[in-house]
């Protein structure tokens, strides 16, 4: 029992080391029949008193572990008391020399001339049987309403009591000329281990009806996690369907407006052309936000393939550069490590997504400025990895902006989607790294990938 519990029950230990003292308490009994001679007879029943000890400090013990008291200063002093019984018992001072007969045979039975106790024997054997009774009247209290308490009191007591019997009235008055307490020892062997027994009866029973309810808990924790998740959905299609209804609907009002005024009758060819020129920026900006939804809504599926990281930055810069006015120019300068030359990616993706962050460092510098690229090594997940930070000189954000820049459809511009950034994070997550924003107003802002490094 001890073996299969040892983890978390020690009173199954306790009650194993207890049958192991009542065993060696019958095998002291069982070597007395057949001693030869007064040294053989005193070694036979120091070995019963061992055994007898041993046993009575481990019940002190059994009943602390299983029903939570005596306390643990009355176990300590028990074990105590145990200690100095076999202290007792090895040296040789628990029975008087002179007191078994030469010619000791009585066939189990000690007879007047068996050995009798010391003073010193009587004492620990007193103190043990005392400190037992003690426990005992734990289990008398528990009694009334546990039938395991019940079991163990009457497993405990009898052997206790045939102990008694067996120190005082056979070796120390000599009134009688039986020893019971070895055949008492089967009573707490039983009925100890079926109170045991029975308690793992109930915790197989506990344990199968809270697993019942441990899965009915699952059962029921994991609908509402999918009720959860579908409003959860719900309510993200519902603020999309919204953010999108309203963005499409100013452009159309927009467009319906430019539509009517292009109707009246005298419009001269200058109001017409402004007319037609808002037509196609809202066209042009619908377009552009069906062409970020579709971006948003596609699966990120990289193929990692080897990257110039340098020759990347160039490709998505000098069109952004071509397109500016002479009195509004673009510089860009580049920090690169060389152990960060090449990156671990998605050759169209990461375009994409450099293309995007190097647009809105762009739009902060409207009068000109610097994009600094600066590219270290690092690791991320394990993994080496390379952190590219894009350093513009424009005007900064105020950190509420900076909070919401990566939210899907968040924007400070006119005509933008507010999708820019958004994709830009799907798109680096897809690659299994990292996007961070650090700006304040006036300082400009810095924008870091965190990506993986081609080794």
């Amino acid at each position: 029992m001890w073996w299969r519990t040892r983890r978390t029950e020690s009173e199954h230990v306790t009650f194993g080391g207890l049958c192991l003292g009542l065993a060696v308490h019958a095998w002291g009994a069982a070597l007395l029949p057949d001693a030869t001679g007064g040294a053989a007879v005193i070694r036979a029943a120091e070995l019963r008193c061992a055994g007898g000890i041993v046993s009575l400090t481990l019940a002190v013990d059994f009943c602390a572990r299983m029903f939570g008291q005596p306390s643990q200063r009355h176990v300590m002093a028990s074990y105590v008391a145990g200690a100095l019984g076999l202290l007792t018992a090895g040296c040789g001072w628990m029975f008087a020399p002179a007191s078994a007969s030469e010619d000791w045979h009585a066939g189990g039975a000690l007879g007047p001339t068996g050995p009798t106790f010391r003073a010193v024997g009587l004492l620990v054997i007193g103190l043990s049987m005392a400190f037992t009774l003690a426990a005992l009247t734990v289990c008398w209290q528990r009694s009334r309403s546990s039938a395991d308490a019940r079991m163990v009191l009457l497993g405990l007591l009898v052997p206790a009591l045939a102990g008694v019997h067996d120190a005082v009235f056979v070796h120390t008055l000599a009134l009688s000329r039986v020893d019971i307490a070895e055949h008492a020892g089967l009573v707490p062997v039983v009925l100890v281990g079926a109170a045991l027994i029975r308690r793992f009866a109930r915790s197989a029973s506990e344990l199968d009806q809270r697993t019942a309810e441990l899965r009915t808990s699952h059962e029921t924790l994991r609908e509402a996690e999918a009720s959860l998740v579908r409003k959860t959905q719900l309510a993200a299609v519902g603020e999309l369907s919204a953010v999108i209804a309203h963005e499409v609907r100013n452009a159309l009002s927009v467009v319906k407006n430019a539509t009517s005024s292009l109707r009246r009758p005298g419009l001269v060819a200058e109001d017409r052309a402004v007319l037609l020129t808002i037509l196609d920026e809202e066209t042009a900006r619908l377009l552009r936000l069906v062409h970020d939804l579709l971006a948003y809504a596609r699966p990120v599926s990289p193929v990692g393939t080897a990257v110039p990281l340098e020759d990347l930055v160039r490709q998505v810069f000098e069109p952004l550069r071509a397109n500016r006015d002479a009195g509004r120019p673009l510089e860009l300068e580049l920090e690169l490590d060389p152990e960060t030359r090449t990156l671990l990616g998605d050759t169209e993706l990461l375009r994409r997504a450099f293309a995007c962050v190097v647009d809105n460092a762009g739009q902060a510098m409207p009068d000109g400025g610097r994009l600094r690229v600066r590219a270290m090594p690092t690791h991320h997940a394990g993994r080496p990895a390379t952190e590219v930070a894009f350093i513009d000189d424009g005007e900064g954000m105020i950190p509420a902006t900076v909070a919401k820049a990566l939210d899907p459809f968040f924007t400070t511009r006119a005509k933008g989607t507010g999708l820019g950034l958004a994709i830009v994070e799907r798109i680096i997550r897809g690659h299994g790294g990292t996007v961070s924003i650090e700006s304040a107003p006036g300082t400009g802002t810095t924008l870091t990938l965190t990506l993986p490094r081609a080794e």
